[in-house]
């Protein structure tokens, strides 16, 4: 691995920008963006109930209950 100080590191100060090289999300990375797109879709009284349903649920599965 290469040392910040080093004047070649690709973050030390007045490294030529053709030697940046952009971050690349993880494996994995953007598989929710369909989930979150179609929550922001709703409006607040929607994410509300869907809150709602989720604590629900997490309460009747910690009682030992099955929907």
């Amino acid at each position: 691995m290469s040392d910040p100080g080093d004047p070649a590191h690709p973050t030390a100060e007045g490294a030529p920008i053709d030697e940046l090289k952009p971050l690349e999300p993880p494996p994995g990375e953007g598989e929710d963006d369909p989930l979150i797109l179609w929550f922001l879709s709703l409006t607040l009284t929607e994410r509300l109930a869907v809150a709602q349903d989720f604590v629900d649920s997490v309460r009747m599965l910690k009682n030992g209950l099955r929907s």
